[in-house]
């Protein structure tokens, strides 16, 4: 009896051990990269490309230092190269874009969110003009955690298939920096409902932008997202409308009182 019981559990230990890796390969194959555009990572005339360390970097060609930039955090385990198609597409436009590597693609404790955000306050500094933060899934809570500790520093928030700010109040952010907040009403990761819960944590001044059709894998380029529903729109479609939707962040609607 005593024997057959320690085999029962180290069958329960083995298949333990197995389903989790599994799940972790899951994740991971999940979260990769698919369907990039051709030569998404190739500079030209209009874009340079430049994939350090910390962060992907997409410069206008040529540069104004006038036009808005754009930070982007990216969501928990989704490869950063995920979210290139969209920030090639907005610096072709005028808008450099920097997508800030995470750690362990998580940036799962304080130190390493504050490692993230000394990237993006590095980017700032190297180059100086209105920058936007923004971010996807956990991406946008790390957006709106840095928009709450520097409020002055930033020209501009963007929350993309997200149910967050949740445990930060954003709402006395300044009418100065205007907020966006786009969502995809397929979206079985960040649910509206779960979203509406918290609308109180952002300002009066927020636009909402609802993408009919739209999922939470389809906001970046990789290739699905455990508890995700199946978008009645292809990919190209929901980024063209995520484009739009920044730029209405990167480009708003000039107000005499903020100049």
């Amino acid at each position: 009896m005593v024997l057959n019981r320690r085999r029962v559990w180290k069958i329960i230990r083995i298949v333990w051990v197995t389903l989790g890796v599994a799940s972790i390969f899951v994740l991971w194959f999940g979260m990769t990269t698919v369907d990039l555009p051709p030569d998404t990572f190739t500079s030209d005339a209009r874009v340079e490309i430049v994939r350090g360390i910390q962060s992907i970097d997409f410069r206008p060609r040529p540069d104004n230092p006038k036009q808005t930039g754009l930070i982007f955090f990216p969501g928990g385990l989704v490869a950063p190269e995920s979210y290139a198609p969209m920030a090639r597409r907005l610096a072709e436009q005028g808008h450099p874009v920097s997508i800030v590597r995470l750690p362990y693609h998580m940036a799962p404790t304080p130190a390493y969110q504050a490692m993230v955000f000394e990237t993006a306050r590095d980017t700032m500094a190297a180059s100086p003009r209105p920058w936007v933060v923004g971010g996807h899934s956990r991406g946008a809570m790390l957006a709106t955690r840095f928009a709450y500790s520097h409020p002055a520093r930033i020209a501009g928030l963007a929350l993309v298939g997200t149910t967050h700010p949740r445990e930060i109040d954003l709402s006395g952010l300044s009418v100065c920096v205007p907020v966006i907040k786009i969502s995809g009403t397929r979206d079985g990761v960040a649910r509206q409902s779960e979203s509406e819960k918290f609308r109180h944590n952002l300002p009066p001044h927020t636009g909402y932008v609802q993408i009919e059709g739209g999922n939470h894998t389809q906001f970046g380029y990789y290739r699905y997202q455990l508890l995700d529903k199946r978008a009645s729109i292809d990919r190209e479609t929901q980024q063209r409308l995520v484009i739009e939707g920044l730029l209405m962040v990167l480009r708003p609607q000039g107000r005499p009182d903020c100049l």
